[in-house]
């Protein structure tokens, strides 16, 4: 019986020692989705304080994992009058703080850019780049893996070459990627204005298809700028909600209207 109860207990350790050599570990880049009701909270590097919160619905890339929790950056765009002066690091990255709690938008537009992430005061945060009254920031922290969903779905797909017409539109889409967010395809890129004209309140009408052509769904994305002047760009984001696919890559296409023209394709 003493056997039986020690080949018993020893095959019970080889099992979890089996398990803990083989813990699954998550490469760095993966992108991950928020799918609940509650925010991603942020925390530290000493995981002692929140930094931010970041909303639900969105992804975000896991650059490291600790014990129970992912490390995670997000991208987003603030006023430059909520962040404090900017100082140089020694490796030549700008940095700044955050003079009260703001929240990050998708895109530098006050009407159309959408809420990614809540930022605490006084927390530093890089700089990635300056657009008009608008800076570019980065912070990266800690965060609880059971926020997070791991994405066999939800990684970004970046679009080749000839999945862009070459062709010169007079509102030219100059870059895109998407990501497959639990139910819904999520589409982001920048839109350039190649005419000579200033357009008014545009809207993107977006339809995307598999590799083989299969029609996934449409989406719209309304640009809300005032004026969307010649030479200039915007960035847009929609969800194409109900698409899913297990295509390596998509295809998309585009149409627009403005408050000033009837659809252009």
């Amino acid at each position: 019986m003493e056997n039986k109860i020690g080949v018993i207990a020893g095959l019970v350790l080889f099992l979890m020692l089996g398990n803990t050599c083989t813990a699954k570990t998550v490469e760095k880049g993966t992108i991950f989705y928020i799918p609940g009701v509650m925010a991603a909270t942020v925390y530290n590097e000493d995981m002692e304080q929140v930094i931010a919160n970041i909303n639900v619905k969105n992804t975000v890339p896991v650059v490291d994992e600790k014990e129970n929790y992912y490390k995670v950056v997000a991208d987003g765009w603030v006023e430059k009058s909520k962040i404090g002066s900017q100082k140089k690091t020694i490796a030549g990255i700008k940095t700044a703080i955050t003079k009260e709690e703001v929240e990050l938008l998708d895109q530098a537009d006050k009407k159309s850019g959408k809420q990614y992430c809540s930022v605490r005061k006084k927390v530093e945060v890089s700089i990635l780049e300056e657009q008009d009254d608008w800076l570019k920031v980065r912070l990266s922290g800690w965060t609880d893996k059971t926020t997070l969903v791991e994405n066999s779905k939800v990684v970004a797909q970046k679009v080749t070459k000839e999945q862009i017409s070459n062709e010169k539109k007079d509102i030219e889409m100059i870059k895109w990627d998407w990501s497959d967010a639990s139910n819904s395809i999520l589409i982001r890129g920048v839109v350039k204005n190649n005419s000579e004209k200033t357009y008014h309140f545009m809207k993107l009408k977006i339809s995307i298809t598999d590799e083989k052509g299969a029609a996934l769904g449409d989406g719209e994305s309304f640009i809300g700028r005032d004026e969307f002047k010649p030479g200039s760009q915007a960035s847009f984001s929609t969800y194409i909600d109900g698409a899913a696919t297990d295509s390596k890559s998509i295809k998309l296409s585009y149409k627009w209207t403005s408050a000033d023209d009837e659809i252009k394709e």
